[in-house]
């Protein structure tokens, strides 16, 4: 029996209808034929075709480039723009005054107000989207908070290099130790305040008003214990300095723990 009957009559057999087994036979007759062994060069050509497709492994530098750039978006353009603007007018200001610690005072302010703004009740509503990201939620937060506190040192330093070359007397690296301890410090409070509180408001002004109460009472002082006590002298000596960056560090460690047993509690 030809090979076109045999097929003809397994159709006709399986399908029970003449007309249809007839309708379905040349397809049939194609699948049925060998298949062709592909050649050396089709394969190869195949291999290169999916190389290309397959998604190519980013290296180290470019994820955390690429992390940097996502959380840069994310932070709120007005808060570069403050800062920015902020600091010339800080600049501004002590170069009218001719006194350097007029910066030292004011870059602190700065850089606190600004760090307050980075964590409140809407960034905790999106933890949750955050948290089915691939990168955990912590990480993107202390991405956040490096890029902003970055911005306000990059400002600072700079503001301080402009008052070493316009005012005369000013050395640059004293006038930074004046600021870089007491800014960190505060910045530190503020952004463990604001994850603590969830309310950027209070975070700020508690920042705000312990460095203010700090810079008002140590004037007024003249030799009253209590005053000098109740001004914080910590906060700007010079002898503390080495314990205000490791308070900064022991409040931001804090701070990103309580969140993480926040999030803990809430899947409960």
């Amino acid at each position: 029996m030809p090979e076109d009957e045999s097929l003809f009559e397994k159709l006709k057999a399986d399908l029970g209808d003449e007309a249809e087994a007839s309708a379905l036979l040349p397809m049939v007759r194609k699948l049925a034929r060998p298949i062709e062994a592909p050649r050396a060069g089709s394969n190869q050509a195949l291999v290169e075709l999916l190389m290309r497709e397959l998604p190519r492994r980013q290296r180290r530098w470019q994820m955390h480039r690429a992390l940097l750039n996502s959380q840069m978006r994310v932070i709120q353009r007005e808060l570069w723009l403050a800062s920015f603007m902020l600091m010339a007018i800080g600049v501004a200001l002590t170069i009218t005054q001719a006194n350097s610690l007029v910066f030292a005072m004011i870059a602190p302010f700065i850089a606190a107000g600004g760090v307050a703004f980075l964590y409140n009740e809407t960034d905790a509503a999106i933890e949750e989207l955050e948290n089915s990201l691939p990168t955990s939620s912590t990480l993107l937060l202390v991405t956040r908070l490096m890029l902003l506190f970055a911005f306000d040192l990059a400002l600072a330093l700079v503001g301080s290099l402009v008052l070493a070359v316009v005012l005369p007397g000013v050395s640059l690296l004293p006038l930074i130790e004046a600021w870089f301890a007491p800014m960190t410090f505060l910045t530190s409070v503020a952004f463990c305040l604001s994850i603590v509180l969830l309310d950027t408001f209070a975070a700020l002004m508690f920042s705000l008003t312990l460095w203010a109460v700090h810079l008002l009472l140590r004037t007024r002082a003249d030799g009253n214990v209590w005053l000098w006590v109740a001004s914080l002298p910590g906060l700007n000596a010079s002898e503390t300095r080495p314990l205000l960056l490791l308070a900064a560090v022991a409040l931001l460690a804090s701070a990103l723990l309580y969140r993480a047993e926040r999030e803990r509690y809430a899947k409960l």
